[in-house]
């Protein structure tokens, strides 16, 4: 779903120039370079998967492009087989240094053994050489794979630098030019609720929803509703107007009105939905809601904090949120090790 949605609900104001735009432009010509790419090396891609089936000892042949090891490399890692990645992402590298790909390839590699020195290592020189990639957004990749590394070996401040430096190039968050409209996000939802904040703003869902989400969730655990609000508020803005933006596509007719209508609607077994049907069991809105209200809570806006936690409970989404927010509803209480445990749930996505 990748409809440029700003923070005006009327999209076709959009310039062309807009960020977004550029973005899916930049894809769609990425996608090109790509395609033919594969197709005008598809022998060669053809005679390296043999490699991937040899059983005892892997076999490299000198004449296998970098990018084909790397590519080789990344499917050792997806079919589990590690010490096969580690060789392809190894040979790529002793040919040349600067292949960031490789350099991550290798760092999660080592993540998958948990090695975690050795994957910080790798996944840090892959951002050193992030001017060198072959798709510069990319990097944001390699930053979140590295929130994880972080994570796993309790570097909780390098964690919640990387994740801050991530929210620092989203220009929605940081530009000047936006000011007005995030101090309008908060004031909207206080005062007018949910439901009204989608209809007078939405946000296009970029690489910095997960680091607002997580951001969010880490200042709940240490009591810093204010800024937990911010981020949460990004994070939702982001991806449910995406979820609108889409069912306006797929149903011209159709006028946004409430968040649960938008869920009954989706929800009516249409075919033309399913795929929003299958995103929206999966997707973290709900819980970026459900911690929002939590942040309410703790600052004192109780009334507020239990329509959120009414509405949640009622969408259909993750249940494990559902039954939060019902939990929360009857016997509300502050973010404990719960919200812990939600964070390595919904955090890496």
């Amino acid at each position: 779903m990748c409809n440029p949605v700003h923070d005006a609900v009327d999209s076709s104001s959009f310039p062309a120039d807009s960020l977004c735009m550029r973005s899916l432009s930049k894809r769609f010509s990425l996608t090109i370079n790509i395609f033919l790419l594969i197709c005008i090396l598809l022998s060669q891609y053809a005679v390296g998967q043999e490699a991937m089936a040899q059983s005892e000892q892997l076999i490299i042949d000198e004449g296998y492009p970098n990018w084909l090891l790397v590519e080789l490399g990344m499917q050792s890692l997806e079919n589990k087989r590690i010490s096969d990645a580690i060789e392809f992402f190894r040979e790529a590298l002793n040919r040349e240094r600067t292949i960031p790909e490789a350099l991550y390839g290798l760092g999660m590699a080592y993540l998958g053994t948990g090695d975690y020195q050795m994957a910080v290592r790798e996944l840090e020189l892959s951002l050193e050489q992030s001017q060198y990639l072959y798709a510069p957004e990319f990097e944001y990749q390699i930053k979140y794979s590295l929130v994880d590394a972080y994570r796993l070996g309790g570097e909780q401040k390098l964690l919640q630098d990387t994740l801050l430096g991530i929210v620092a190039d989203d220009p929605y968050f940081s530009d000047e030019e936006y000011l007005d409209a995030r101090k309008n996000y908060r004031r909207t939802l206080q005062q007018q609720g949910a439901d009204a904040l989608f209809q007078l703003y939405r946000l296009p869902e970029i690489f910095s929803r997960r680091a607002h989400r997580e951001l969010g969730m880490q200042y709940l655990i240490y009591n810093l509703p204010s800024q937990a609000v911010e981020h949460l508020l990004f994070a939702a803005l982001m991806g449910f107007s995406e979820v609108i933006e889409e069912l306006i596509r797929v149903l011209p007719n159709y006028r946004y009105t409430t968040i649960m209508d938008v869920y009954a609607t989706i929800f009516s077994q249409d075919p033309r939905l399913k795929h929003l049907r299958e995103y929206l069991q999966t997707d973290t809105f709900t819980a970026e809601m459900l911690f929002l209200a939590d942040a309410f809570y703790i600052e004192g806006q109780n009334a507020l904090a239990q329509d959120i936690w009414r509405m949640i409970a009622q969408l259909q989404g993750p249940e494990i949120i559902r039954e939060r927010a019902r939990y929360q509803l009857q016997n509300p209480e502050l973010p404990d090790s719960y919200s812990l445990r939600m964070l390595e749930d919904f955090g890496p996505k």
